[in-house]
C-alpha cells in the first residue's frame, strides 16, 4: 500500500492519505471479545431493571463505541492536503468531512517533518506547516512509516510553495527532523570546573576506590492520591461483580452455568488491570526508597536500578565519553517554539555513553538532561583513574 498519493503539476499539489493500520486486525479480535460481555451486560441490565448495573455498563459500552471509531477510522478515514495560489488547505474524513481553517498563501513558510520519539525507542513522525501564526499545524503521518518517503513529499510541496512565492530559498532549507550533534571527549580530554546543575536530582560521591552517581525517588503526593482512586474505583467495581459471581453477595436469581462461566472469562482482563493499578500505587508508596546509582570502579560501571539487580558493565579499553540524545526517550508531545537553546536542551532527554576504539557503546548513563550529561562527563574525565 502507498504511502500517499500525490498530485503535483507544479504550482499546484494535492496529497492523500489513509489512515490505516495493521493494528486493526488487533481490534477487531478485542472487539468481538468485548461485544460477548457488552451483550451479556446488556442482557442483565435488562432483566434486572437497576440504576447501579446500568451505571457500571455504561463504561463497557463507552468503552466498545471508542474502539469500534478507531476500527472505522482506520478502514476509511483518510487525510487530504491541498497546496496551491490560495494557499493551503486541509480535511479530514471518515464518515463525515471535517475542514480545518484554511492558511493564507502569505502567511506560508515552509513544510518540515516533525519526529516525536515516544518509550522504548518508539518514533512516529508528522507532517508540520510553519506558518506566521502563532501556533504551526501538525497532520500525524500513518504509524510506523518510512521517514524518508515523507521527507520527499515535504521537499515537492518546498518546491510549490517556492513556485508560488517566488522564493527558491523555500526549496533549498531541508526538511527532515533536526537532530542535535553528540559532544565527543576524548578520555585525555583535561576535566574542567563544573558544577552540578541546581534542578538536578542527581548527586555525585567519591569512594575509597571510585566514584558513584546516585539520585533517589521523589514521592508525589498527587500522582499517589490519583493511583489509590483508580485503584479503588477500578477494583471496587470490579470485586462487587466478582462477589456476586462467586456468591458472596446475595442475589434474589442464581447465574446459569453458560452465564457464569462467560462472566468468568470476561473479567479475567479486568482483574489483570486492577493487578496493574494496585502495583502502581504501591510504586508509588516505594519511591522514596528508590535509589538509582551507577558505580565505578576497578575498570567497570555497576548500575542498580532502584530495586532491581545490578548490572555489570566492563569499561576495559574506553577510548572516549560521548553526550548524545538518548536513542529512546519519552518525549510525547511538541516542545515549544523557542529561541532559548538552554530552555529546549532541558527538554530533551540525554546520555552518557561510553566508547571503544571502535565506537561501540560500553555503557550509557540515560534519561539525563543535557546539563546533566555534560557535568557526569566532567566528573568522569576528573576522576578517570578509577576505571583506567
Amino acid at each position: 500500500m502507498a504511502a500517499y498519493h500525490l498530485e503535483h503539476d507544479g504550482t499546484r499539489c494535492f496529497v492523500t492519505w489513509r489512515h490505516f493500520s495493521w493494528s486493526v486486525l488487533f481490534l477487531f479480535f478485542w472487539l468481538a471479545i468485548w461485544t460477548v460481555g457488552c451483550v451479556l451486560l446488556g442482557k442483565l441490565v435488562f432483566v434486572e431493571r437497576q440504576l447501579g448495573m446500568l451505571l457500571f455498563a455504561l463504561p463497557f459500552w463507552a468503552g466498545w463505541l471508542l474502539v469500534a471509531g478507531l476500527i472505522v477510522n482506520m478502514l476509511f478515514g483518510k487525510t487530504q492536503l491541498q497546496l496551491d495560489a490560495d494557499g493551503f488547505a486541509s480535511d479530514w474524513s471518515c464518515l463525515f468531512v471535517k475542514t480545518n481553517k484554511p492558511i493564507p498563501l502569505d502567511d506560508l513558510r515552509r513544510f518540515e517533518i516533525h519526529e516525536h520519539r515516544g518509550s522504548k525507542g518508539s518514533r512516529s513522525y508528522s507532517l508540520r506547516v510553519v506558518h506566521n501564526e502563532e501556533k504551526n499545524a501538525n497532520y500525524m503521518i500513518p504509524h510506523g512509516s518510512d521517514a524518508g518517503v515523507w521527507e520527499s513529499l515535504c521537499e515537492k510541496l518546498n518546491g510549490v510553495l517556492a513556485t508560488l512565492k517566488n522564493d527558491p530559498k523555500i526549496a533549498e532549507e531541508p526538511v527532515g527532523p533536526k537532530k542535535p550533534e553528540p559532544i565527543v571527549f576524548d578520555r585525555n580530554t583535561p576535566a574542567k570546573e563544573l558544577e552540578r546543575p541546581p534542578l538536578s536530582s542527581w548527586n555525585d560521591e567519591l569512594d575509597f576506590d571510585g566514584f558513584l552517581f546516585h539520585k533517589r525517588g521523589v514521592f508525589s503526593l498527587a500522582g499517589c492520591l490519583g493511583s489509590l482512586f483508580l485503584c479503588c474505583f477500578w477494583n471496587g467495581i470490579v470485586s462487587v461483580v466478582l462477589l456476586g459471581l462467586f456468591g458472596v453477595l446475595p442475589s434474589e436469581k442464581p447465574i446459569d452455568p453458560t452465564t457464569w462461566w462467560i462472566a468468568f472469562f470476561f473479567l479475567i482482563p479486568f482483574e489483570l488491570i486492577g493487578l496493574a493499578l494496585l502495583g502502581g500505587f504501591v510504586q508509588t508508596l516505594l519511591e522514596p526508597f528508590r535509589v538509582t546509582k551507577w558505580a565505578f570502579r576497578y575498570a567497570e560501571a555497576a548500575f542498580q536500578p532502584g530495586f532491581g539487580r545490578t548490572t555489570i558493565f566492563p569499561l576495559d579499553g574506553w577510548k572516549s565519553l560521548t553526550v548524545r540524545l538518548t536513542p529512546a526517550d519519552n518525549e510525547d508531545e511538541d516542545k515549544p517554539d523557542t529561541d532559548i537553546a538552554e530552555m529546549l536542551d532541558e527538554l530533551e532527554l540525554w546520555e552518557l555513553a561510553f566508547l571503544d576504539r571502535d565506537g561501540a557503546t560500553l555503557a550509557a548513563i540515560g534519561e539525563l538532561s543535557k546539563s546533566e550529561a555534560l557535568w557526569m562527563a566532567n566528573v568522569v574525565l576528573r576522576e578517570k583513574r578509577t576505571i583506567l
